[in-house]
């Protein structure tokens, strides 16, 4: 570079001596300080082995790193040569959320439990276990509990019996006022001997136990031939706090007379019943009356009380309740 500025000098000197009869003056010295100006601009320019270009396109060339802008390089690679393989990165990723980068095909996965963000698996592993949280958008019921929209429905294959067994299935609790169908009793088991109740049948026509709703009671017996114009003649003893219920009766006379049950504390008796006047010679029979016919006050006697005219003879069944 050095050689073309002396070149240059020397052809300035030339220039303004090598001719006679020139006249040097200030203008050719400007002259030639812009032609030096010139050539010092291209030295500096050239330096060495290399060029140094300070502007491409009028516009000064941006270096090093930095952001785009007008004096950046455009670049292009060549369509002919194929990029060299490699494992070098080049810049580095930022994050690009909501930036669509096309399909993306994952070949394969390394093995592992970390999860990569959000994904959608189309196939699961062979005999690996994972976690439904939902079921038709719901979230199923699970352990024991109400029927809700989480609890899953399911039917018995119609090609399979019920195997034999004994077990329970669940408990059945009391369904009353709940139509079940209709029924068929093949068999009932024999009845075991006792006095327990089925329902509310108690009348029965055995001789040894009357019942008093569920209470099984003995009939009692009592007799007694009354004169005539007779108060509180006694029939049954007085029973603590027991009432003695009247179930049959018959009275008979041998004449017309009249014959009152009564209930007697220990003062004078309360009647009980109505009058009974049976005919001369004959009997009144009042027959079993399950329910009584009359009754004492607990802790009270059976009395009667006859009228005039012949002795009566009494004879009654009771209960004590």
């Amino acid at each position: 570079m050095k050689k073309i500025f002396a070149l240059l000098t020397v052809f300035s000197f030339l220039t303004t001596y090598a001719f006679a009869g020139s006249t040097y003056d200030q203008e050719d010295t400007a002259s030639l300080n812009d032609i030096e100006t010139a050539v010092e601009l291209l030295d500096n320019a050239i330096s060495g082995s290399g060029y140094n270009i300070t502007q491409l396109g009028g516009t000064a060339i941006a270096t090093g790193s930095g952001v785009v802008g007008a004096g950046t390089i455009r670049s292009v690679l060549a369509t002919d040569v194929a990029l060299p393989a490699g494992t070098n990165a080049i810049g580095k990723l930022a994050a690009n959320s909501g930036i669509d980068i096309g399909d993306v095909d994952v070949t394969s996965i390394a093995a592992g439990d970390n999860n990569i963000g959000n994904v959608d698996i189309v196939t699961f592993p062979d005999n690996e276990p994972f976690n439904v949280a939902q079921i038709n958008g719901v979230a199923p019921s699970m352990g024991s509990g109400v029927v809700g929209t989480g609890v899953q429905r399911i039917v018995l294959a119609t090609d399979v019996a019920l195997p034999a067994g004994t077990n329970a299935i669940g408990k059945l609790s009391a369904n009353s006022g709940v139509d079940i169908g209709d029924v068929d009793i093949t068999s009932l088991p024999a009845t075991p001997a006792g006095t327990n109740l089925i329902g509310r049948v108690s009348s029965s026509p055995e001789t040894s136990t009357i019942y008093n709703g569920t209470t099984a009671l003995t009939p009692k017996f009592a007799f007694a031939n009354v004169a005539a114009s007779q108060t509180d003649s006694n029939i049954v003893t007085a029973v603590a706090s027991k009432k003695i219920r009247v179930v049959a009766v018959l009275v008979s006379s041998a004449l017309t007379s009249t014959v009152i049950f009564n209930s007697k504390p220990a003062g004078a008796g309360t009647a009980i019943s109505a009058t009974i006047t049976p005919a001369t010679g004959t009997s009144t029979v009042l027959p079993y009356n399950p329910v009584g016919y009359f009754e004492t006050t607990s802790g009270e006697g059976l009395t009667v009380t006859t009228g005039a005219g012949g002795a009566s003879g009494i004879q009654v069944v009771y209960i004590e309740v």
